[in-house]
């Protein structure tokens, strides 16, 4: 068996599309090889037992919510979702600033048992565009 494997031998490994690849590249979960486009077995069945580990812990979590519980819920657990003063904290600003970027559609949000949700990638994807933003300007 070859050490090295093609990108779609790799999301055949991993269970998902093709086109997903690429994206697990550019995020740093896989290192291509610079000499052909290829990936290394290893990496990407310790990637896939990663992933795995993780789906049952999500599984683990949604087992343990059929007990009762209070308030609203997320509106669903594929993502770790905040409420509104968790993500405003996340961000920096109030919650009423918060809801007006949401309303406005400058950021993401569902709406969830009565709740404002913001999944955490999208306000750490926002936190990164403010920072990078901040040291265009300083930069000459």
């Amino acid at each position: 068996m070859s050490e090295w494997v093609t990108q779609r031998e790799a999301a055949g490994l991993l269970g998902v599309h093709v086109s997903l690849v690429p994206k697990i590249v550019r995020r740093g979960d896989l290192m291509p090889r610079r000499a052909r486009p290829s990936l290394s077995r290893d990496q990407v069945l310790q990637l896939r037992e990663q992933r795995a580990q993780a789906e049952h812990e999500r599984e683990r979590r949604r087992a343990s919510r059929s007990e009762p519980r209070f308030g609203p819920l997320p509106p669903d657990d594929d993502y770790e979702w905040l409420p509104a003063p968790a993500a405003a904290a996340v961000l920096g600003c109030s919650v009423v600033a918060l809801r007006a970027r949401a309303v406005r559609g400058r950021l993401p949000s569902t709406l969830a048992g009565g709740r404002r949700w913001f999944r955490l990638d999208h306000l750490e994807l926002a936190v990164r565009a403010e920072v990078a933003k901040q040291r265009r300007q300083i930069s000459p």
